[in-house]
């Protein structure tokens, strides 16, 4: 019984192993999800706290998980992407892994730092609809934000 339990499972095994570039986007999708899901309240608050209304004329605690969906939306292939960039580089950079330590943390460094803005390509324009309907600012769908909103994240992204 063991056996048959086994066969699939070790499959699966030998298939993570020969595809290390899904694991990192699997665990970056599942880590984007849960930190955003866990925090958004948090979050919300504090968006809140700085708008211009303040946090009660931004809607207090009623509402605090306006805007959830677009966040997750937004973590989920921002997190996969940072994991799977930071993954690649590491990897593709540091071939000999013999390297001294000083090089080895200057390709985690590399890693990070490009991970990072290619996830920022995906956080900042979300963030910027997230906040929105955090605030109440806009109602309905986010993709109704105006294009200008996208053009001011990226510009916002490059300075």
């Amino acid at each position: 019984m063991s056996e048959a339990i086994s066969v699939p499972f070790n499959q699966w095994a030998q298939w993570w192993r020969t595809h290390p570039h899904a694991v990192s986007l699997l665990a970056g999708a599942f880590a984007g999800m849960s930190a955003e899901a866990l925090l958004f309240p948090l979050d919300s608050a504090k968006t809140r706290l700085q708008s211009r209304r303040g946090f009660w004329g931004s809607g207090g605690l009623r509402g605090i998980y306006r805007g959830l969906g677009t966040a997750i939306c937004g973590a989920v292939p921002a997190s996969a992407i940072f994991f799977t960039t930071y993954e690649t580089v590491k990897t593709v950079v540091d071939r000999d892994a013999s390297a001294s330590a000083r090089r080895y943390v200057a390709t985690c460094t590399m890693a990070s730092v490009l991970g990072e803005l290619t996830a920022a390509c995906i956080r900042v324009p979300v963030d910027m609809a997230k906040q929105r309907l955090q605030t109440g600012q806009k109602r309905g769908s986010p993709l109704r934000l105006q294009p200008s909103v996208l053009a001011a994240s990226f510009q916002a992204t490059a300075m």
